[in-house]
Order: structure tokens, then sequence, then C-alpha cells
């Protein structure tokens, strides 16, 4: 790819370009990243079993869906309340435009419905507010740096170790 140590292929390559394709792309395009990304946050805070791992984040496995996955995140402490709310947000943004065969962008009544829980990252730009596709960006960029956050913290967020109960647990 790069010779770069600071290249990023997501930040390079994926977030450049879907920030240039229509409304409907760039949903679905940042969506799949956020989940993606997500998913890897979570594989590399369990157990390195690669078997079980396989079996729960795909196919039919309990952790094979963005929600699950989301909500798992939450549930783990890896984020707050806010966070937990803008990446179903980002989920259900993304099933709107996925879904529905009709001409759609961010003005359309069906999505900006739906954008409510975006409204707090207003709060990181209070003299500039961000309004629609520029906040929906934003938005998948802000979990982006959360999931990178929590994937590389070692201090705060450990990967258990095989074999190991978790802190705090009793037989």
């Amino acid at each position: 790819m790069s010779d770069d140590p600071h290249f990023n292929p997501i930040r390079n390559i994926i977030l450049p370009d879907a920030k240039k394709q229509p409304d409907r792309s760039l949903a679905i395009v940042l969506a799949a990243v956020v989940e993606d990304q997500l998913g890897g946050m979570l594989q590399a805070k369990v157990v390195d079993d690669k078997k079980t791992i396989e079996k729960m984040f795909s196919g039919m496995g309990p952790l094979a869906t963005f929600s699950a996955q989301i909500d798992l995140g939450f549930l783990l402490g890896f984020y707050g309340d806010e966070i937990h709310k803008l990446l179903h947000a980002i989920r259900v943004v993304r099933n709107t435009y996925a879904h529905e065969m009709r001409p759609l962008d961010f003005t359309s009544n069906v999505i900006t419905t739906k954008m409510g829980p975006f409204e707090f990252i207003n709060s990181f730009s209070p003299h500039r507010p961000k309004l629609g596709r520029e906040l929906y960006i934003f938005g998948c960029e802000f979990c982006l740096g959360a999931t990178y956050t929590v994937r590389t913290d070692e201090g705060r967020f450990r990967k258990p170790i095989t074999g190991q109960r978790p802190t705090g647990a009793t037989s």
C-alpha cells in the first residue's frame, strides 16, 4: 500500500472516496466501515479463540449483526449511551437507504427523522452545527475514532487471557 507509517486505508482511501458518492452510497459505505471496525474492536477484546469467534460473529451467530455488536459494545462498557444510540442511528439510516426503493437524500423526511441521536455530535462544534449529510459523516467518523480508541487502549480495555476468569468473576 504505502511506506508512510501514518497511512490508514480507511482515512486515506475509503472515507475520501465515500464522501464523493451520492447520499445513498455514502450512507451504506460509511455504515459498513463503522460496522467492520466495531466488529474488529469487539473481536480484539475477547479471548483469542478463532473457532469460537468465527461461530459467534459470522453467519447465523448471535453476534453476526450490526445491532448485536452495537449492544454488546455498550453492555461491555466500551462506550456510553450517546454512542450506543448514535451507532444504532447509523444502522437505521443505512438500512433505510438500503431498503427504501425511492429517491432519498439527507433532507428526506424519512432520513431526517432518524437522525436525532446525531445531534449530540454538534456539542463538539457549537459554533458551526452540522446538518444532514455532513452530520452523518461526522457521526460515522466519531464512531470510528471511538472504536479505534477502545481497540488500542490496553490500559483501560484489556483483552482477557485464555483460561482465566475475568476480574471479579466468582465460581
